[in-house]
């Protein structure tokens, strides 16, 4: 039986390397929580496949750009020697209007 989630051949030449071993480890042989018949205890799963444990936040700045605004947390402690890994989370809404998705406060 193939994996739920299998990486479909015809686009596998086109994706960097590290996501494919990424994708293989994590996410390939979960079912899609789509694909499941309802059960609160989905809720117990982790929610990112390959995640790793809470960083606390050391900071949180807001920054005003030219189209939008960002609000950027930043782990506590040193950074590591390439730099903070950056997750860019971009989601519609009024523009300028802050609130709460799961736990996050977000700039629109």
């Amino acid at each position: 039986m193939a994996a739920p989630q299998a990486i479909d051949p015809a686009i596998l030449p086109r994706l960097d390397p590290e996501y494919v071993v990424f994708h293989n480890e994590y996410v390939a042989h979960t079912v899609p929580p789509h694909a499941l018949p309802w059960d609160p205890t989905i809720r117990n799963r982790p929610t990112v496949p390959g995640s790793a444990e809470i960083l606390q936040v050391g900071s949180v700045k807001d920054y005003g750009l030219s189209h939008c605004k960002v609000r950027v947390f930043t782990p506590e402690g040193a950074p590591p020697p390439k730099g903070w890994p950056v997750y860019i989370w971009y989601h519609g809404g009024e523009p300028g209007e802050l609130f709460w998705i799961d736990g996050f406060e977000v700039i629109f």
